[in-house]
């Protein structure tokens, strides 16, 4: 290269800027996101991890989702350690069908890029190993894992990861969000030609069946069944069921026995519960009637009304088994064949009183008057005899009865 003043100077630069220490550009990176929390969707967060050698602060650092752009809040971030920002912090939303996302440094430049499609309920999306995948186990403020699947291939473990409807206990549908899918099993406590044309109960959770015919049911048969939470203030909670192919029927075996509660312990708590309790029938109509214990009343709905239901009467004292129901803000319980209400034998001492026919009296049996009275002459005669006045009696009377005979 000639020497001449432009080439010296670009040499110049060059030795300047090889003399300089290179640093990288210093970067927060989007390491992990909880789009649908189980629960309140305040709960919804986002997770950034300085992986630089230096501190750096948020400061005009912002977040866009979908199209929404949001300011970050002001933090320090130490060197290799997480933030974690809610959406009570920062008041982006990360929906629940899928975003893109985007984290933006203060220089306008998007440090991180994402992409997420339909997010599972109470699952994060994380990056992990240099890729993202849905886990089981969100980590705010923690190392990334994914969650550990036995014996399972990885096409196995993938396909678990995005399934649509993943499995969830029966008591954790009344933790999901109305619309959550959501996959269960359990044991089949109450019939549709029982409860209802559409009802079903498994025991805790009622199912609706929102289009078709169930398929042949049994008390005790053990089911699997897909659905999407619901949560009604006329129906309470719920899994609706989109179609009979979303029910698979996995075994049959006994069924449980119900849940034994005094009335004044039942709350909403038992929602779906077979339960059996007792109390005395107060108010009643054409197809309900409610029972009363210890100050505690609980409306009774006789879903079926082709069955043929025991003909109660006020202060009835029942046994009833049924499944609890929340409608209104109301417990209900609902019995499923008329042998769910067993009819007690009155307790009280007034009711006893009622049964029984006071106006027949029994015939009084003599014997034992007779025997006292033959007991009582004996002992009399005795004591006459030993004080010798029935002596003297004896022989003024033979003595009698002599002068009679020589007359």
């Amino acid at each position: 290269m000639p020497l001449n003043i432009g080439n010296i100077y670009k040499l110049s630069l060059l030795i300047v800027c090889w003399a300089l220490p290179i640093t990288a550009h210093a970067s927060l990176q989007l390491t992990e996101i909880l789009p649908d929390p189980v629960g309140d969707d305040s709960a919804e967060w986002i997770e950034l991890f300085n992986n630089s050698d230096k501190e750096i602060s948020t400061d005009d650092w912002a977040i866009t989702v979908k199209t929404r752009t949001t300011k970050l809040p002001p933090h320090s971030v130490l060197p290799h350690q997480y933030l974690v920002l809610t959406k009570s912090e920062t008041g982006f939303t990360l929906t629940n069908t899928g975003a893109d996302i985007s984290l933006i440094d203060q220089t306008n430049t998007v440090v991180t890029q994402l992409t997420y499609a339909q997010a599972p309920a109470g699952q994060s999306y994380a990056l992990i190993n240099n890729s993202w995948m849905w886990t089981k186990k969100p980590t705010p403020g923690q190392e990334n894992v994914v969650e550990a699947i036995e014996t399972k291939s990885v096409s196995q473990a993938q396909s678990a990861i995005t399934n649509p409807y993943p499995y969830f206990e029966v008591k954790d549908i009344y933790q999901l969000k109305s619309g959550a899918k959501a996959t269960v099993s359990g044991v089949v406590v109450a019939l549709p030609a029982e409860v209802g044309e559409h009802f079903a109960f498994v025991d805790g959770l009622q199912l609706n069946l929102t289009v078709g015919s169930w398929p042949a049911l049994a008390w005790g048969d053990v089911i699997k069944v897909k659905g999407s939470a619901s949560h009604t203030k006329t129906y309470g909670t719920r899994l609706n069921v989109r179609s009979p192919d979303d029910i698979n029927v996995l075994k049959n075996e006994t069924p449980p026995e119900p849940l034994v509660l005094n009335l004044a312990d039942i709350d909403e708590l038992y929602e779906g519960r077979l339960i059996k309790t007792s109390g005395l029938v107060a108010n009643k109509g054409s197809n309900w009637f409610t029972i009363e214990s210890d100050d505690k009343t609980l409306h009774v709905t006789l879903k079926n009304r082709e069955l043929s239901w025991p003909k109660l009467s006020a202060d009835n004292h029942i046994e009833i088994t049924g499944l609890i129901t929340l409608s209104d803000g109301e417990l209900r319980l609902w019995p499923r064949v008329p042998q769910d209400i067993i009819l007690n034998q009155p307790t009280s001492v007034e009711a006893v009183a009622e049964t029984i026919d006071l106006s027949k009296k029994e015939p009084t049996d003599w014997r034992g008057y007779i025997v006292l009275i033959f007991l009582g002459l004996i002992l009399l005669i005795g004591w006459l005899w030993e004080k010798g006045k029935l002596a003297k009696f004896y022989q003024k009377a033979i003595e009698f009865l002599r002068q009679k005979i020589k007359h």
